[in-house]
């Protein structure tokens, strides 16, 4: 087949190359399951892990780290593919030869899906049949190796702490949009599953959407809503970002408050993020539109509302076993995507009916495998949504219940109810529509105490 010659002779050349001048490793992007040829594969997986270690990946380099694997190679045979990509017209120029390797490969793996695709079909397995899908959108996304030394693993730990330093790179994650939680958790970090759970009215939603229009600057994420349409999202948004009271959004503004929803509007507008308001959707959906998002728009992080509206493909199973697969394979999606996913989740009505009812992660409905695949597990709760008379009017608990990352405990922050705002207790938020802020320095009457939206304190 054309696209084995062109993926061979690609991968000889590249090997070659990089024997003649090794510094043109630096620009590969290409892992070693993508080249083609079982000694080359091999040579290249040589150049990677001497590279990892800092050691000189020339000609006899690759010949003595081959050797001491045990693989049978020779001098000369290197020394050939070194002498042919010295003489090639590319002049040491790598990118050509990477994108002949990706378009075979691609051709590969398109030629293994139709014989796949055509047994499944054969079958009638339409499970099998939407399997087959996965791979092609994974082409564009998955350009991950997955199969390290010790060695090359601490190196990449030891590089990534480094970046860390004094706060020098957000180091593969995203804002939660709250710094009173991201200085406990360390916000959203790529690979993740996180859970947000809580009863109906504690503000899942509300807090997802903060989170989203929070994930920090020129970071672009997906908005998935099973439950509510997008003009519904979107007014959430608005009023989020501009200040302006939700139900002035729908019944009629003054001009104060449309220029306040102008503003917003050319912000939110530029922000780069997407929205699937499919209802109900199934997780296949999810993850095709996931894998398509990353492809297209590179989006640095997911949101779903919510877990267990997704349907599954096994609809015979058990309700608990169906959540249960979904859990694994938005983790897998997650890991795989080198994204965050953060999916809100129900807690059971269970916690209304007893004197406690701050949930636990046991509380989360269909719980069992979400508490073993999640990264990080959030809880909400407002007391006065249960007690009229209680002294925390106004206040929020996101209770981490798991962090695989770090401290667990609980945070406290202040719910501006009228515009579905969550805001740590110590942050200076300035609205383009301004609020009285709690706190500011001077003097000021608590605007809480007369809102009708708020109900008094």
């Amino acid at each position: 087949m054309r696209y084995l010659e062109l993926g061979t002779d690609a991968s000889a050349l590249l090997v070659g190359m990089l024997l003649d001048k090794p510094d043109r490793f630096q620009d590969i992007t290409l892992t070693h399951d993508m080249i083609f040829g079982v000694d080359l594969k091999d040579a290249f997986k040589s150049i990677v892990s001497l590279n990892a270690r800092n050691m000189t990946a020339d000609s006899m380099g690759v010949l003595d780290d081959m050797v001491l694997q045990g693989l049978n190679v020779n001098f000369a045979w290197l020394a050939d593919l070194e002498l042919k990509a010295s003489r090639s017209s590319l002049m040491g120029n790598v990118k050509p030869l990477e994108s002949d390797i990706r378009r075979a490969h691609s051709c590969k793996v398109a030629n293994e899906v139709i014989g796949s695709l055509t047994e499944a079909v054969g079958r009638a397995d339409v499970e099998a049949i939407q399997g087959c899908v996965e791979p092609l959108m994974n082409m564009n996304v998955e350009r991950k190796c997955y199969d390290f030394s010790f060695s090359e693993m601490f190196a990449d730990t030891l590089a990534d702490a480094a970046e860390g330093l004094d706060g020098a790179k957000d180091r593969g994650k995203i804002s939660t949009g709250i710094a009173d939680i991201d200085s406990q958790i360390g916000g959203f970090h790529n690979g993740d599953l996180i859970i947000l759970a809580a009863r109906p009215a504690m503000g899942k939603t509300a807090c997802m959407i903060n989170m989203a229009l929070g994930a920090g600057d020129g970071k672009k994420v997906g908005i998935m809503s099973g439950e509510q349409p997008k003009v519904q999202i979107g007014y959430r948004m608005f009023s989020t970002t501009s200040g302006v009271e939700i139900g002035n959004i729908r019944k009629g503004m003054d001009e104060r408050e449309y220029e306040s929803m102008a503003a917003a509007s050319e912000m939110l507008q530029n922000n780069g993020g997407r929205i699937y308001e499919k209802p109900a959707p199934t997780i296949t959906d999810i993850c095709n539109k996931a894998r398509e998002w990353k492809h297209k728009y590179d989006i640095d992080g997911l949101y779903i509302d919510y877990l267990q509206r997704i349907k599954s493909v096994n609809t015979n199973a058990p309700r608990h076993e169906q959540v249960g697969e979904i859990a694994m394979t938005l983790k897998e999606l997650a890991r795989t995507l080198d994204i965050p996913i953060i999916a809100l989740a129900q807690v059971n009505r269970s916690v209304e009916s007893r004197p406690e009812k701050r949930p636990g992660t046991g509380d989360i409905k269909d719980s069992g495998t979400i508490e073993q695949e999640a990264d990080q597990i959030l809880t909400i709760y407002r007391d006065e949504v249960y007690f009229d008379d209680t002294q925390d009017k106004g206040l929020a608990e996101i209770d981490v219940k798991k962090n695989r990352h770090g401290a667990t405990g609980v945070i406290r922050l202040e719910w501006i109810a009228r515009c579905l705002k969550f805001k740590g207790l110590q942050e200076n938020w300035s609205p383009f529509h301004q609020i009285p802020d709690q706190d500011k320095d001077e003097p000021q009457d608590d605007w809480r105490d007369t809102d009708h939206l708020w109900g008094g304190r």
